[in-house]
């Protein structure tokens, strides 16, 4: 029973460091994919392009 109560703490231990570790990068303004935008097919959804020339009028 000791054991599993150690582990159980261990495992929540690392999930809320994790969760932290993501909120900080998303406060920092930091991609939480870590790959290229262009071949991602929810690229729309994370970012505005910069120099979008469809809307220009």
């Amino acid at each position: 029973m000791l054991a599993t109560i150690i582990i159980s703490l261990l495992v929540i231990s690392v999930v809320a460091l994790i969760i932290r570790k993501m909120l900080h990068d998303k406060r920092s303004g930091k991609s939480s994919c870590g790959c290229d935008c262009q071949s991602c097919h929810m690229c729309s959804c994370c970012s505005q392009p910069q120099d979008d020339k469809r809307h220009t009028a």
